[in-house]
């Protein structure tokens, strides 16, 4: 009886360091897997103050005020994996507008990533961290 009892408290143990020893290699593969971010600015170059509009995908409008002169963070998002392609610039975004001080609609294409100056930087190596800024610059004649 005290050889079963002994043989069941050893596979017991057993099977405790197998299962840390999984969850710590969840943890380590979890900790490699990196990150890349994607903020999205806008630079007001203006005459006068304008208005982004900015809907996320928990349908929630955001609106920001930027001064002319100004430039201002209006959506940054996250995902797991390094990646250095820096995408679409508004792949999350479900909806975008920007107004002016006489209520007209920016006409540029929002949608067009050559309306955007995209900056890449690889923050850390191991983990690959990278994050993609893109910036909108805003003038008086991208108004109707």
């Amino acid at each position: 009886m005290l050889v079963y009892l002994c043989l069941r408290a050893i596979q017991f143990i057993m099977r405790v360091k197998y299962m840390l020893g999984l969850l710590g290699m969840a943890l380590v593969l979890s900790a490699c897997e990196g990150n890349t971010d994607r903020v999205r600015i806008v630079k007001n170059v203006t005459t006068s103050e304008i208005t982004a509009y900015v809907m996320s995908y928990d349908s929630v409008w955001t609106t920001f005020q930027i001064p002319s002169g100004r430039r201002e963070t209006v959506f940054a998002s996250s995902q797991f994996g390094g990646s250095d392609y820096a995408g679409e610039p508004l792949i999350d975004v479900l909806g975008f507008v920007i107004v002016n001080s006489d209520n007209d609609t920016l006409k540029t294409n929002l949608y067009d990533v050559d309306s955007w100056v995209v900056y890449s930087n690889q923050l850390k190596k191991a983990p690959s961290n990278w994050e993609h800024e893109f910036v909108l610059y805003v003038t008086d004649a991208d108004f109707d």
